[in-house]
C-alpha cells in the first residue's frame, strides 16, 4: 500500500499567490550534482513552477555546502536525507483562497509519503519548508512578517503545524480503496449492494461512485447506510 500524508502548515502572514488554490513547486533536478554546486557559487538558475510563476533559486548559493543556519541538513556535503526524500516536485493546496486560512496543505507521496511514516512532526516540517526555501528562493519574501520588524526565516514564520498519520493508525493502517487496471464505475455500486434481504448493509469510501478513495465517500456513504437501516428497522 502506498503512502499519503497531509502536512498543514500555518503561518502568520501570507507570502505566496492568494487566489491560486493549488501550488506546484519544483526544485532543481540537479541540486545533487557537483559540477551545479560549483556554477552556483557564480550564478544563481531560476525554473518555472508548474502553477503559480514562482522561480526557483538555491538560496544557499554562496556556500552550497553550508546548512548551519537551518540546521536541517545533517550531512556535511550539503545534500540532506530530507533533500533526497522529498525530491523535486512538491504540491501545496492554498486554503487562503478558499477558506481565508494563512495555511499551506502540502501533499506527500508515495517515497516522500514513506519517508515522512514515523517521523516526528518537527522532523517533517522542517524539511517541507527546506523545500519551499529552495524552490521558492529569492523570489518570494517571506521576512515581511507582522510580528516582528526584524528578518525572519521561514521556519520563524511558520506558527503551527499538523501531519496526518493515517498510515500509523492502528485500526486502518491508512487503508483507502483505489482503482486498479479493469475496475469500472460499478464496481462501486456492488460493494454498496446490501446482502441477506437487506440486513447486512455496506458503507464506506470504497462504496461510494462518486466520490471514491475520500473522506466524503466515507461519510456520504455512511449515511446512505444509516437511512438504509432506519428502512429496514421501521418499515412503516
Amino acid at each position: 500500500m502506498s503512502s499519503y500524508k497531509k502536512v498543514l502548515l500555518t503561518f502568520d502572514h501570507i507570502f505566496w499567490s492568494k487566489n491560486e488554490p493549488f501550488i506546484g513547486l519544483i526544485r532543481n533536478n540537479n541540486k545533487n550534482s557537483s559540477w551545479l554546486k560549483n556554477e552556483q557559487k557564480k550564478s544563481c538558475h531560476t525554473t518555472p513552477t508548474a502553477s503559480c510563476n514562482i522561480k526557483s533559486c538555491n538560496k544557499e548559493d554562496a556556500n552550497p555546502v553550508d546548512n548551519s543556519q537551518n540546521n536541517l541538513g545533517g550531512h556535511t556535503d550539503g545534500i540532506s536525507d530530507k533533500d533526497e526524500a522529498l525530491g523535486n516536485f512538491l504540491f501545496l493546496d492554498n486554503l487562503w483562497a478558499k477558506d481565508g486560512i494563512p495555511c499551506l496543505e502540502a501533499v506527500l507521496i508515495g517515497d516522500a509519503g514513506s519517508w515522512a511514516t514515523g517521523k516526528s512532526d518537527d522532523v517533517i516540517r522542517d524539511a517541507v519548508l527546506k523545500f519551499m526555501e529552495d524552490a521558492m528562493g529569492s523570489s518570494v519574501d517571506w521576512s515581511s512578517s507582522p510580528s516582528s520588524s526584524a528578518s525572519l526565516s521561514l521556519s520563524e514564520c511558520c506558527v503551527n503545524c499538523h501531519v496526518t498519520r493515517w498510515e500509523e493508525d492502528t485500526f486502518s493502517k491508512g487503508a483507502y480503496s483505489g482503482f486498479q487496471l479493469g475496475t469500472m464505475d460499478w464496481h462501486c455500486a456492488e460493494l454498496s449492494r446490501s446482502e441477506w434481504d437487506g440486513h447486512l448493509i455496506f458503507a464506506g469510501e470504497a462504496t461510494h461512485q462518486e466520490y471514491e478513495g475520500s473522506v466524503h465517500a466515507a461519510l456520504l456513504s455512511g449515511v446512505e447506510g444509516a437511512k438504509k437501516i432506519v428502512s429496514v428497522a421501521f418499515p412503516s
